[in-house]
């Protein structure tokens, strides 16, 4: 496919840096699906109305809502919006998310970022502990009720949306989490989905919930395993999972742990959070499970009123110095062509490391 020749496509949550990336993105979008089909002037009436920095970067900074950005080689693809505990009449809402908008470019349909997409959006509303997921598409729009219905969306109802002076009608699709996906189609490697990993009966149901000193065993006797025979214990002491749980997390997928992220924020520098180690098993890698565990850590420190997250990486290890940069943290220097510069010597003599921060409040 021709996506793969231009690139892997990488999801990244989107930082109240991106509301004037959003804005251009998401009237772009609208438009390119729409415009075609609605008069010029409903079109400008919406897009004025609900593309602009300012309008975006509100919509970042509500609690309940979180942004998916896909990228091919920096490039932005897609996106989609999401908002938890959406009240809408005809969706049982406990425990909901809803798919607010969910757009691909145009020049980029059909190379794989819808799937890739809606994969990341489902991951998230399963690390959220969501049981449900619904959506709103315009009646007139088969393409995209095609694609939700694939992706094991059915309609319950119907409701209206203004354009301009035009009512028109959406709509309203949902689908239960416990369903099964379709394939996957894009990836590097090969992962286990429920049904060929899992053989018992009844649902497997996936959640994060903070580390507990019960967790520790099971981690840690599987850990230099994770990482191919590597000795990685030593990283991980006991402590994080007694005096730390309330900033360290496990992701649960059934009843066993497929990732951890243990961290702390400063006792000198409370404006400091800082991540220690995270593991994903290999299994399950490619998956975002590492990103929501972020995600977790990251919402816990700005409910301690944190500035910036800070963590650091081996200059050698270039797949973390990645997620990293895909999740929007900076380096502590970067040379002439834009490689992150390690500090010589930060964990002692020889131990040169990637000092990573990122910036949440400003």
């Amino acid at each position: 496919m021709e996506f793969m020749k231009q690139g892997i496509i990488h999801i990244r949550h989107a930082t109240p840096r991106d509301n004037k990336l959003l804005a251009v993105i998401g009237a772009e979008t609208f438009s390119d699906s729409f415009a075609a089909e609605n008069t010029p002037e409903n079109m400008a009436a919406y897009l004025s109305a609900s593309f602009s920095a300012e309008k975006q970067g509100k919509e970042l900074a509500d609690p309940r809502a979180r942004f998916l950005i896909a990228e091919v080689s920096g490039e932005v693809v897609g996106y989609a919006h999401l908002r938890f505990s959406a009240a809408q009449p005809v969706v049982d809402t406990q425990n909901a998310m809803e798919i607010v908008r969910f757009y691909a470019r145009k020049n980029w349909l059909g190379k794989g970022v819808g799937p890739q997409l809606m994969r990341a959006c489902l991951t998230e509303a399963r690390a959220a502990g969501c049981h449900v997921v619904w959506l709103s598409v315009w009646k007139k729009n088969d393409r995209a009720i095609r694609f939700y219905r694939k992706w094991g969306f059915a309609a319950v109802g119907s409701q209206e949306f203004q354009l301009g002076d035009d009512v028109q009608r959406d709509v309203v699709m949902s689908r239960d989490l416990m369903d099964n996906e379709p394939p996957k189609t894009v990836s590097t490697r090969t992962v286990p989905t429920r049904k060929t990993r899992h053989s018992e009966k009844g649902p497997t149901l996936s959640m994060i919930r903070n580390a507990q000193e019960a967790d520790y065993p099971y981690l840690i006797k599987r850990l230099n395993e994770w990482w191919g025979g590597r000795n990685m214990a030593d990283m991980l002491p006991r402590l994080f999972f007694i005096h730390f749980q309330d900033s360290s997390f496990v992701y649960l997928y059934s009843p066993r742990i497929i990732g951890f992220v243990v961290g702390f924020v400063s006792n000198v520098q409370r404006e400091t959070g800082y991540i220690h180690f995270v593991g994903v098993d290999p299994d399950y890698r490619c998956r975002n499970i590492a990103r929501s565990l972020y995600e977790k850590f990251i919402a816990h420190c700005w409910g301690k009123n944190v500035s910036s997250i800070k963590c650091v990486t081996s200059p050698a290890n270039t797949a973390s110095i990645a997620f990293h940069h895909s999740m929007g943290f900076k380096a502590s220097s970067y040379d002439a062509q834009g490689n992150p510069l390690p500090v010589p010597d930060y964990d002692g003599p020889g131990q040169d490391r990637i000092v990573f921060t990122l910036q949440i409040r400003t």
